[in-house]
């Protein structure tokens, strides 16, 4: 059994760093991934996305259970997924029916796994409603946050680009009213990017690592991330597809080229969408402050190239 015992709750298919953390906790030798749970579903469609990517990485086992089609608040959301060139036809083992997956979070909460969340909150909100005080004292990492604008040369990207916070507003209000998870902004992760340069070794691996070849590569031409690249010096020339949720993860397995600190730390709306404030009296919380994009890239390819 690994040293760090993990949840991910994620909206993969949506875009392709959701499928780069799952394939890096599967190739991470100290990680014990004991379940996924998907928001913002389609009728279980990412579900069925996310085992792909598990029997492709011979982990078929690891169960996983589709959140609701809804937001926290029962109103429908129209987000895509990606469409069927990104996905390859895989017989795959569906989950029994009737599982919640706010049930599932709560279960592995009691156990003490640390819950990555990787995409809109609403699971995590949800879970919160049906257990009051589930979430206090939980090992919760989560993706998403407006701290800061991005440094100079970068996309200058503000609160309305949040989207994991910005899809459901309400979910990730409750979140943090209610627990103090570690955070990862954007602005920070920024400069951490899946690039041209690292599809070669991607190929070499197993069918998981090819599959996120082939999925970055569609990623860059189909949101033409060169142009993106051209117009910011401060982005890698060969950018595919910014590295947002593997960046969590590695919050989350306490990598040394992610460095986190301490600061007093609210949230609150802001101009554009929901933002973080410091001042005298906030909550101290744990947020990640910088990532060394190139050490963070050598191990993430090491660990992704054995799935």
């Amino acid at each position: 059994m690994g040293r760090y015992r993990v949840h991910l709750d994620t909206d993969i298919a949506g875009d392709a760093d959701d499928l780069c953390a799952l394939a890096m906790l599967l190739g991470s030798f100290d990680v014990d991934l004991v379940a996924i749970t998907t928001c913002i579903e389609q009728g279980g469609q990412r579900a069925d996305m996310a085992r792909t990517a598990l029997a492709l990485g011979g982990r078929a086992d690891i169960p996983v259970t589709a959140g609701r089609d809804t937001l926290f608040d029962g109103s429908a959301h129209d987000f895509q997924l990606q469409d069927s060139r990104y996905w390859p036809a895989v017989p795959i083992e569906r989950a029994l029916a009737g599982r919640d997956a706010t049930e599932v979070l709560a279960q592995s909460i009691a156990s003490g796994a640390c819950v990555i969340a990787i995409g809109p909150l609403t699971n995590l909100a949800l879970a919160e409603r049906n257990h009051p005080g589930l979430l206090r004292g939980a090992n919760i990492v989560v993706m998403g946050g407006h701290l800061e604008m991005p440094s100079a040369g970068l996309p200058h990207w503000g609160p309305d680009m949040n989207f994991n916070f910005e899809a459901d507003a309400q979910a990730a209000r409750l979140v943090f009213e209610t627990c103090d998870p570690l955070i990862v902004p954007l602005h920070v992760c920024m400069p951490v990017a899946l690039r041209g340069e690292h599809v070669e070794r991607l190929n070499s691996g197993g069918p998981l690592a090819r599959l996120i070849a082939q999925q970055a590569e569609l990623h860059g031409r189909d949101n033409d991330m060169a142009q993106l690249a051209a117009a910011h010096p401060g982005l890698p020339h060969d950018i595919l597809n910014f590295q947002w949720d593997p960046v969590a993860c590695g919050a989350a397995l306490d990598w040394p080229s992610v460095v986190v600190e301490e600061r007093p730390l609210a949230l609150v709306p802001g101009d554009g969408g929901m933002v973080f404030v410091s001042r005298t009296g906030d909550p101290v919380r744990r947020v990640v402050t910088s990532v060394d994009a190139d050490a963070f890239n050598d191990k993430w390819l090491e660990r992704v190239a054995r799935c």
